[in-house]
């Protein structure tokens, strides 16, 4: 019995290891299919750390200065934007604000109608949340959220996420929850734009 016992553990475990392998292969073909629709220059990266606190939420990358990296280049996954770099850049590393962050910010528009607005982090969850949209702009529940370029780091047309809740507040502007496309949690590759500032790409150039 001890014996199956460390069999059947041996074989769970080369079966997750197998898993994890199958996973990560998926994840870099979805970034090289994602590199292959950009007409930006831009280079892969691996996630080293995750420094996550209720006040900050950022990772560290391998690449940097060496690689071409500056501040506020914009950074990307096959799902959606990731975040912008930031801080000291190393010759080989770099740090990443994650969007979910809630010092950062990004432009954006509800795909379906075009109202925009400015997504920002709550810091406390992984959710996100859209401002400045009037009480009196439409917005849905299920709304595909999109970057608009406006802020000249994320190139236009790439998914924020999506729209969880909205209500009308007692104010001007609707309180409007979204739950972002990235799974931050399952987070190891990502890609840079290297440009320190992008031209807004047409939204149906990127899905």
């Amino acid at each position: 019995n001890e014996l199956l016992r460390n069999q059947v553990n041996e074989l769970h475990f080369k079966l997750q290891e197998r898993n994890a392998l199958v996973n990560r292969t998926l994840r870099l073909e979805q970034l090289l299919e994602l590199r292959s629709k950009l007409d930006l220059p831009t280079t892969a990266a691996s996630i080293l750390s995750v420094d996550t606190t209720p006040w900050f939420r950022a990772v560290t990358i391998d690449k940097g200065l060496d690689d071409g990296l500056r501040q506020d280049m914009a950074v990307l996954g096959p799902e959606g934007i990731v975040g912008r770099v930031v801080g000291q850049i190393g010759p080989t590393v770099a740090k990443i604000q994650l969007i979910i962050d809630r010092e950062a910010a990004a432009g954006a528009v509800i795909e379906r109608t075009g109202v925009a607005g400015v997504v920002t982090g709550v810091g406390s969850t992984t959710m996100l949340s859209m401002n400045y949209v009037a009480n009196l702009n439409e917005v849905n529940v299920g709304d595909r959220v999109i970057t608009s370029g406006i802020e000249g780091i994320y190139p236009r047309g790439f998914t924020i996420g999506q729209v969880k809740s909205v209500e009308s507040d007692s104010g001007l502007h609707q309180v409007i929850e979204i739950e972002p496309a990235v799974d931050f949690s399952q987070l190891s590759e990502v890609i840079i734009v290297l440009l320190s500032s992008v031209d807004a790409l047409p939204a149906e150039d990127i899905e």
